[in-house]
C-alpha cells in the first residue's frame, strides 16, 4: 500500500505498544477489570499492526507463474485475520473476564492511578487516530468517513481508522465504568464496562470483516472512479464509445477489461496503433497496472 499507509500502521503500532504496556501494569496494581479489557484491546491492536506490515510487505511481491496478478490480495487475508483476532482475543476475552469480575466482585484499588492511565491512554490514541485520519483524506478528501469506510479498497488503512475509533470509544466506556466506580464504591461498574469493551471489540471486528470479504471476493475499484475512466477514454479522438468496463481491485492495483467503439481507421495496423496509444494514457493517467483493450461494436 501507500506510504501514508504504512506510516499510519507504524504511528498506531508505536502508540499501542505503550499503551498496552501502561494499562497491564495498571491492571495489575489496582485489579481493574476495565483495565484488563482496554490491555487486551491494546496488545490484540499490536499484534494486528504487525500482522499488517507482513501483509503489506508480502502484497509487494513481484508477479509469478503461479501468480500472474501479482500478490496484491495478500494483504486483504492478513486484514481479515486481524478482524479475527479482534472478535475472539480481544473481544470474547474482555467479555469472559468481565462475566467472572461480575459474579465475583472484588474492590478496585487505586482508582486514581486506573483513571490516569486511561486518560494518558486517550492522548496516545487520538494522536493515531489523527494520523490515521491524514492518511485518509490523502487518500480521498471529498468523501465522508462512513462513505471511505465503504468504499476503500485500502485494507490496512480501513483496520488502523476502525481499530482507532474502537479504541477512543473503549476508553470512554472505560473511564465511565472506572468513574461510576469510584464515586459508588460498587465494582459491578467495572465488570459491567469490561463486558460492554469486548461487545464493542466485537462490532468492530464484524463491521471489518463485512468489509474485507468484499474486498477478498473481489470489488471493483468503485463506480465513480470507473465513469471517471469512461469519461477519459471517450474524450480521447480514436473513441466513439466505451461499451463496457470491468475493473478489479489487487490491493494497491488496479486490472481493467474494457470493450470500445473505436473510431475508424486507415489499416487493422492504424487500429492497432490507436488502441496501444489510448490504453497507454488511460494507464499513465489512472495508475492502472493491467488492462484488456478489445475493440467492437454496439450491438
Amino acid at each position: 500500500m501507500s506510504g501514508s499507509s504504512k506510516k499510519a500502521v507504524l504511528t498506531a503500532f508505536a502508540a499501542n505498544t505503550g499503551i498496552a504496556i501502561t494499562k497491564t501494569a495498571g491492571a495489575v496494581v489496582t485489579g481493574s477489570g476495565t483495565l484488563f479489557a482496554e490491555a487486551l484491546h491494546s496488545f490484540a491492536d499490536c499484534t494486528n499492526q504487525i500482522l499488517l506490515l507482513i501483509g503489506m510487505s508480502q502484497a509487494n511481491r513481484k508477479p509469478d507463474e503461479r501468480h500472474p496478478m501479482g500478490y496484491g490480495k495478500v494483504g486483504y487475508f492478513y486484514s481479515m485475520c486481524v478482524a479475527f483476532l479482534l472478535f475472539f482475543i480481544a473481544g470474547l476475552a474482555s467479555i469472559q473476564h468481565g462475566y467472572e469480575v461480575f459474579k465475583h466482585p472484588e474492590p478496585v484499588k487505586y482508582l486514581g492511578v486506573s483513571i490516569a492511565i486511561l486518560i494518558v491512554s486517550v492522548f496516545l490514541e487520538g494522536y493515531a487516530l489523527y494520523g490515521a485520519l491524514k492518511s485518509v483524506k490523502e487518500e480521498n478528501a471529498e468523501w465522508s468517513l462512513r462513505q471511505w469506510f465503504k468504499e476503500t479498497r485500502n485494507s490496512e488503512l480501513l483496520i488502523v481508522v476502525a481499530e482507532d475509533t474502537g479504541a477512543l470509544i473503549g476508553l470512554a466506556i472505560a473511564l465511565i465504568a472506572l468513574s461510576a466506580t469510584a464515586i459508588t464504591g460498587n465494582p459491578i461498574f467495572d465488570a459491567i464496562g469490561t463486558m460492554m469493551v469486548g461487545f464493542l471489540l466485537i462490532i468492530v471486528a464484524i463491521n471489518v470483516m463485512i468489509e474485507v470479504k468484499a474486498m477478498i471476493t473481489g470489488e471493483s475499484i468503485g463506480v465513480e472512479k470507473e465513469d471517471e475512466i469512461i469519461e477519459f477514454l471517450e474524450k480521447q479522438p480514436e473513441v466513439e464509445k466505451v461499451i463496457n468496463i470491468i475493473t478489479q481491485q489487487f490491493g494497491k492495483d488496479i486490472m481493467v477489461a474494457l470493450k470500445v467503439h473505436m473510431k475508424k481507421a486507415g489499416s487493422d495496423v492504424d487500429l492497432v496503433r490507436n488502441i496501444d496509444s489510448v490504453e497507454e494514457r488511460m494507464q499513465k493517467e489512472f495508475n492502472i497496472k493491467w488492462s484488456f483493450f478489445e475493440p467492437d461494436i454496439e450491438k
